[in-house]
């Protein structure tokens, strides 16, 4: 029952807003949903909350339209503290939904104005991944505690940037000495995948990074697979799709028929980590 209520629901969503497109123009469609930051942040839930909507073609904005930047940032079961036992290993997840594509940085210490000015600097890393081109995404991303000891205590900022929209979650280390959980500290480690979108709106003609980073003991190498299981191989698989040196997945020339779920595979001799990535190529309003 709970089935079919659902589908019947998700039917009555896709159809609402396709009868709403076919009849008024679909830039029109989404200014009503909302007005500038407000539109961008409707269409990405649209996609978030289905990833499979694939009986319209959402128009977007030209790259000079005026929407604000608006970014959501949260710590994934974040509470004022986190008391690890020495020797434990441990992870913090937080989470960014933005609009264009946000990036997470994790910073330690005190003074976050200031080491977050240091972030925005012009010909920083902020901006490698930060384009116009690029619609609203989420971005997930891992900060990995291996072996806690006194020098991971402290207070630890996650840190969203999205053009000029900062936003930050935050919480705070504590390692017990005293526990009786004194854990020795391996030099192996599982992989684990610490930065990846799960889901990008990109517009369709501009090429696109997935990103996916991973850290492990020895460090695992990466692979990308379509959501049916097709390993993507650079140059077999399709000339427009490139596996980067750093992991990275580049699509050159979005076209409608990417929209796909691409799984990032982590993989070592202990075994393997994937994160998904559901891209949304959206159409261009400016007739390019």
């Amino acid at each position: 029952m709970q089935d079919y209520l659902v589908k019947t629901l998700l039917g009555f969503f896709v159809m609402t807003i396709t009868t709403s497109i076919v009849t008024s123009n679909s830039l029109d469609f989404l200014r009503a949903l909302a007005q500038e930051a407000d539109e961008e942040q409707a269409v990405f839930d649209a996609v978030e909350q289905t990833n499979s909507i694939s009986d319209f073609n959402i128009k977007y904005p030209p790259t000079n339209k005026k929407n604000k930047d608006w970014v959501k940032v949260k710590l994934s079961g974040s509470t004022h503290s986190h008391v690890l036992s020495k020797g434990q290993n441990y992870e913090l997840k937080c989470m960014a939904d933005g609009g264009p594509a946000p990036q997470i940085y994790w910073i330690r210490g005190g003074d976050i104005e200031r080491q977050i000015d240091d972030l925005k600097r012009p010909n920083s890393v902020y901006d490698d991944f930060t384009s116009s081109e690029i619609g609203p995404a989420k971005i997930e991303s891992k900060y990995i505690i291996d072996c806690a000891s006194k020098n991971d205590e402290g207070p630890i900022y996650c840190v969203a940037i999205s053009g000029d929209k900062v936003e930050w979650d935050s919480t705070i280390i504590l390692v017990n000495d005293n526990s009786t959980r004194n854990l020795p500290c391996g030099t192996r480690r599982l992989p684990v995948i610490t930065n990846h979108a799960s889901t990008v709106l990109a517009l369709q003609g501009t090429s696109v990074v997935l990103p996916c980073v991973a850290v492990g003991k020895p460090k695992p190498f990466i692979l990308w697979e379509t959501a049916e299981g097709n390993r993507i191989t650079n140059y077999i698989f399709n000339p427009r799709y490139k596996v980067l040196p750093t992991g990275d997945l580049l699509i050159d020339s979005l076209e409608w028929n990417d929209m796909n779920g691409y799984t990032c595979i982590a993989r070592s001799n202990l075994g393997e980590d994937r994160a998904s990535t559901f891209i949304y190529p959206v159409q261009r309003d400016d007739g390019r």
